[in-house]
């Protein structure tokens, strides 16, 4: 039996190990962008552990001990932040907020909901949590579906990619669910493995395109400023162009006030001028005259 315990958690402690080192990579690049996708991808990375660990008993043994009054309400605690944190994941990633305003209300809506709940929960040791957690958790899945589908209406190759990846999170979310149902053997230790295999696999396309996403901002980036400068260089050099300058001594008679040039000969200063740069000149009479 313990031959077969350490065999099954092979997958878990590699896919634990893999989502940690995500977790603090997109926190650091948080931390240096302000980019929120990576805040919550790191939340949701977080609370999705700290569920796993609490489902499976793991929590107890190596976090929080046998803690009764956390120990009752632990699962509906990382639910709810993992599916509050899921929420505002899907609408930074698919940029709700300029694309669909009200869908973006709606779920911030959710998200308030979750939170009020979580206060619930730790004030009350009511089952209705359960019922509650249910409602909820259905509501969310539909509503991320909505926002997801209509992105895919419009369009979106960001949306398609997120339903792509999302499905492996759907069938470990079934697996679960039928796990927790008892519909599926307990025996079967690998059941939860591949709950966590298939979470991971989701938080792995996400992040990838995250990064890919981040790339092609920053090349859009250099691309337009490589063209500002270029812009503005060909701008100078058509200036420079342009110019023409007098500079050194120049040798002015003091009776006619003629200027005697490179080859010696004398002309007016009007003359000198209109040849030496793109000036026009103009008569008048001053006061003294």
């Amino acid at each position: 039996f313990q031959n077969n315990m350490s065999t099954a958690y092979y997958p878990e402690m590699l896919s634990t190990g893999v989502l940690l080192a995500l977790a603090l990579s997109h926190l650091l690049v948080f931390l240096s962008l302000r980019e929120k996708a990576y805040l919550y991808l790191t939340l949701f990375i977080l609370s999705w552990l700290l569920f796993f660990m609490a489902g499976t008993g793991m929590g107890n043994m190596l976090i929080w001990g046998n803690v009764p009054w956390f120990s009752l309400r632990a699962n509906t605690i990382f639910l709810i932040l993992m599916c509050s944190t899921f929420i505002l994941f899907t609408m930074a990633f698919l940029e709700s907020r300029s694309e669909t305003p009200r869908l973006h209300q709606a779920g911030q809506l959710f998200v308030a909901l979750w939170l009020i709940h979580l206060v619930i929960t730790g004030l009350t040791g009511s089952v209705l949590r359960i019922y509650i957690n249910q409602g909820l958790s259905l509501a969310t899945l539909i509503f991320v579906a909505v926002l997801a589908i209509g992105g895919v209406a419009r369009g979106s190759r960001t949306a398609r990619l997120f339903l792509a990846s999302w499905i492996f999170l759907l069938c470990g979310t079934a697996l679960m669910l039928l796990i927790s149902m008892y519909l599926i053997d307990v025996q079967l230790v690998l059941a939860t493995s591949t709950v966590s295999v298939l979470f991971s696999a989701s938080i792995l396309l996400w992040s990838f395109e995250l990064t890919g996403r981040l790339k092609a901002r920053a090349g859009e980036q250099r691309r337009l400023l490589e063209a500002q400068v270029a812009a503005r260089t060909a701008d100078l050099e058509q200036a420079l162009r342009e110019v023409k300058t007098l500079s050194g001594l120049l040798p002015i008679c003091s009776c006619c006030k003629k200027i005697r040039d490179d080859k010696g000969y004398w002309s007016s200063v009007e003359h000198y001028l209109i040849q030496r740069t793109d000036a026009m000149l103009t008569h008048g009479i001053c006061p003294d005259c």
